[in-house]
């Protein structure tokens, strides 16, 4: 059966769309707010500034600069004088993370890309679970552009917050903190589509964050996943079958993004079912967790498991492709400043002007006195 679907009205619309505004605003002052309070940290060098972990070791070539310097400083001939001293031509870098202000036109470009296709993929899973309501493609698009600058707002806001949170917080935390922050932006499109479209019961703002279990759950498996399984296939299976002479070749890292991808997919499959659990949820307040794993299997049965995780694979290529493009880019560490070491020269002697000699002294010595104290020595008489 199918039922016409019953659009809110005009006033309702705008009171919505203001909450939608205050709330963007409202978690957009909180990461500044925190971001501002974590000290920017400086590195003397790419080796000190790999072990902070600020950037991976392949990212540079094999031998710091730093190393190079002693090198050449080892090999130096023997000192003749001042003016052989060796110029150490190497520049000396320093590196620092990048501030917020740094970073934010990387985030607000892949916040507006993914503000674009991740609402139309909500949207798409809230309709697959609800088979009773038919919404054309054309109304799917409109509704998800309409909330493009809360949702553009909202994902700067979270990849702000989740800097911090991946830099000091153990890995399989920081994958279900940043986990309930997805949620949240998740929670903001299955309030504006159930609303519009008419599906569940009236949900309100308060419902962006529920079902924070799921929303943990869910990335502790689709991020897990990878985190561990994607090295051990890369090395069992890929690297078996395609030897590759350079870790740092184009074949190697080919290996590693498929790894990385395939085990993604993997787990994004496996969660799928957590994931709709909380679509459910936020979309129908009055249901806890039980009640949410109750409806969504009634209506969807077994196949609620994996129902709508094809767009989820969909922007997972996208935000791959972006990653590579803009998030690394974000928090790829710059330089503080480059400069070269000046050969020195040894100072100058002021000039001192000297005393003229007096009459009778000669160098510094009496005249009478040159006898006695060059000549050889005089016995004395006797009387």
């Amino acid at each position: 059966h199918t039922r016409s679907v019953c659009l809110p009205s005009p006033a309702f619309r705008s009171h919505q769309m203001m909450a939608f505004r205050s709330v963007s605003l409202i978690l957009v002052g909180f990461s500044l707010a925190l971001v501002s309070s974590v000290e920017m940290e400086v590195c003397s060098s790419r080796a000190e500034c790999e072990r902070r972990g600020h950037i991976k070791k392949d990212a540079f070539e094999a031998l710091p600069l730093d190393e190079i310097d002693q090198r050449d400083l080892l090999q130096a001939k023997p000192l003749g004088s001042l003016k052989d001293l060796p110029a150490k031509t190497s520049p000396i870098t320093r590196y620092r993370t990048r501030t917020f202000l740094e970073m934010q036109p990387y985030l607000i470009a892949y916040g507006s890309v993914i503000g674009c296709v991740s609402p139309l993929a909500s949207c798409y899973q809230l309709v697959k679970l609800n088979p009773h309501v038919q919404v054309p493609f054309k109304q799917m698009l409109r509704l998800s552009f309409a909330i493009l600058p809360q949702q553009a707002a909202l994902k700067d806001a979270q990849m702000t917050i989740a800097t911090p949170i991946k830099k000091y917080c153990n890995p399989w935390a920081a994958f279900a903190l940043i986990g309930v922050l997805q949620g949240g932006l998740y929670g903001h499109s299955n309030v504006h589509f159930a609303n519009s479209l008419g599906i569940g019961s009236r949900p309100s703002l308060s419902s962006v964050f529920r079902g924070v279990g799921f929303a943990g759950s869910r990335d502790l498996i689709s991020q897990g996943f990878p985190f561990v399984l994607a090295p051990v296939l890369k090395e069992k299976v890929f690297d078996t079958l395609l030897p590759s002479k350079s870790p740092n070749s184009w074949l190697s890292g080919l290996k590693r993004w498929v790894s990385v991808f395939s085990m993604s997919v993997f787990g994004t499959y496996l969660s799928q079912g957590l994931h709709n659990s909380q679509i459910t949820m936020q979309a129908n307040p009055h249901l806890g967790y039980v009640g949410a794993l109750k409806q969504v299997f009634a209506v969807n049965g077994l196949a609620a498991l994996w129902k709508g995780a094809e767009a989820r694979v969909g922007l997972l290529l996208i935000v791959a492709f972006l990653n590579e493009g803009l998030l690394k880019k974000a928090w790829q560490p710059v330089e503080v400043s480059q400069t070269k070491a000046k050969r020195t020269k040894p100072a100058k002697k002021p000039l001192v002007s000297k005393p003229t000699p007096a009459a009778g002294h000669v160098k510094g010595v009496r005249r009478g006195s040159i006898g006695a104290a060059t000549g050889p020595a005089t016995v004395p008489q006797a009387a």
